[in-house]
């Protein structure tokens, strides 16, 4: 019987699972500019190519392109030429400017027109980075075709090496990302991690024994490539059978032939690999840990809280770390372009945050959880729940309180998305 899991080339349709929560929020398109941060064969090209099959949209691959702007400018042309097939009110091949940048204007011009949305999806955006570096004007060329255009919305996916982005353009003016939104992409919720494992969207589920998928979930953390790597490993006759440790060895050596690890790794600033040496020994953070890169390393999965503490997103990475990491590596990224991303990242969390609470909590039981969390309601200014809210999420930012918080949240509103909070 031929296995269904799929671990190799982006996944649509049936075949991708769980991420409902960021497709709703693109498809809605009411922010023009974000970016998707994550690790290596977490889903981005998928969430992008699911992305497509909702709205109208326009792919470009930047890692195509070889970053070479003009290359990525004809591989624009061709795209709206190819998509004009479908959606008869972009712009015809005749006048379709060469330059990328031009490009885009004259599609938002006729996207205006004909009173339409259209979604320019960027997979491997890290790569504008490289093109940066010889062409240090991209950015800026960038950002404002992207302020002039209103009918597009654009949405970056990449690797954390896009931060660097930041770098080449903050000494000229405001660091180039602080006009994107920024989610994280990490592991699959544990529900829609079971239900790729069951192939619950499937023609034909696959049985999986109850403790054999708590244990596949706790090996991988929710990272969905390893989830597949497993399945199509251990998929006997419709179902999976119990894991052997050649099962764990070969996966491993196959997420690093694909430079998975290696790569996550690279991306990693000196603070961040203090911070996981730390944790992969047993050890407590280094005493200058600053609170923001360990919250940054949560949304990308490479950390996942554990009580009070951390522990390694999943088993998979913790080994490779104790086996092969080089500490000594010279990192792909600065801690200063790290921190200017996480730091964005969480003031957007404390927003989504604030209008969970106000939405889905009344007065009386936003009163509750202060009580439950041990803060006295009586002394946060404000007197409507929206005030409430914004002072709780306010103090627990203070007092490094957020995760437990969100736990203390879960547990009274079990039906929220939660770990769609984290990033």
């Amino acid at each position: 019987m031929i296995s269904p899991y799929i671990t190799s080339g982006p996944v649509t349709g049936a075949d991708f699972y769980g991420r409902r929560d960021i497709l709703n929020e693109i498809a809605a398109g009411r922010c023009r500019a974000s970016y998707v941060l994550g690790t290596r064969q977490i889903g981005k090209t998928s969430l992008l190519r699911q992305v497509e099959t909702q709205v109208p949209a326009m792919f470009l691959d930047l890692q195509w392109a070889g970053g070479r702007l003009e290359d990525l400018s004809r591989q624009a042309r061709r795209e709206v030429h190819r998509k004009r097939q479908q959606y008869a009110w972009l712009p015809p091949d005749d006048g379709l400017p060469d330059n990328l940048f031009e490009l885009l204007e004259a599609a938002n011009d006729a996207v205006e027109k004909a009173r339409e949305r259209l979604w320019v999806l960027m997979d491997e955006a890290e790569i504008w980075v490289r093109i940066a570096r010889s062409d240090p004007e991209v950015l800026h060329k960038l950002r404002g075709t992207i302020q002039n255009c209103p009918a597009l919305c654009v949405v970056m996916a990449a690797s954390k090496s896009l931060s660097e982005a930041n770098t080449l353009t903050g000494k000229e003016g405001s660091p180039f990302l602080s006009g994107f939104a920024l989610r994280y992409l990490g592991p699959l919720s544990l529900p829609d991690g079971a239900a790729l494992l069951r192939q619950e969207q499937g023609s034909v589920p696959v049985t999986v024994d109850e403790g054999l998928l708590a244990h596949l979930l706790a090996l991988t953390g929710g990272h969905p490539l390893l989830l597949q790597l497993l399945g199509e490993r251990l998929y006997e006759d419709g179902q999976l059978r119990a894991t052997t440790e050649g099962d764990l060895a070969g996966i491993l050596d196959q997420a690093v032939k694909t430079g998975v690890f290696p790569q996550d790794f690279a991306a990693l600033s000196g603070p961040e690999r203090a911070i996981l040496r730390a944790v992969s020994s047993d050890q407590p953070l280094p005493a200058d840990c600053h609170p923001t890169y360990p919250h940054g390393l949560v949304g990308l999965g490479i950390l996942r809280r554990e009580g009070d503490g951390y522990t390694i997103g999943h088993a998979f990475f913790a080994r490779w770390l104790q086996e092969q990491a080089d500490w000594e590596a010279r990192s792909e990224v600065t801690a200063a372009s790290t921190l200017t991303v996480y730091s964005q990242a969480e003031m957007e969390q404390q927003v989504r945050l604030r209008r969970v609470f106000a939405a889905r909590f009344n007065l009386g039981e936003l009163r509750v959880l202060c009580s439950d969390m041990g803060i006295d309601h009586e002394n946060l200014p404000g007197e409507t729940k929206e005030d409430l809210a914004r002072e709780m999420i306010a103090y627990c930012v203070r007092h490094r309180l957020l995760p437990k918080l969100m736990e203390t949240g879960r547990e009274l509103r079990p039906d929220i998305r939660w770990e769609d909070m984290a990033g």
